[in-house]
């Protein structure tokens, strides 16, 4: 068994001028609905999918509100959920 697998939930996100830049002013990417539910809802059962990870880390920062309710200390099949949160942008996605 693996200890970790990590998810990036929280930049920013949308490039400007695109269809999601409006959606994701207040909800991250990871959190809009795909198919009736929230996109990282498939992104965990994906993983949990292979029962290979103890722990399934969300790294949350902008929206971040979005991610810890539903997800820090939830359990999925063998992996404990947890979420990190980056308190400031420490830097600037790659053009």
């Amino acid at each position: 068994m693996l200890r970790q697998a990590v998810i990036l939930v929280g930049g920013f996100g949308a490039r400007p001028d695109t269809p999601l830049e409006e959606l994701n002013a207040t909800t991250p990417k990871s959190m809009l609905n795909v198919g009736g539910r929230p996109f990282l809802d498939t992104l965990i059962d994906e993983i949990e999918r292979y029962d290979t990870f103890e722990e399934i880390l969300l790294l949350a920062g902008r929206h971040a509100e979005h991610v810890l309710a539903p997800y820090a200390g939830a359990v999925r099949g063998r992996s404990r959920l947890m979420v990190a949160l980056q308190q400031e942008p420490l830097g600037q996605r790659v053009r």
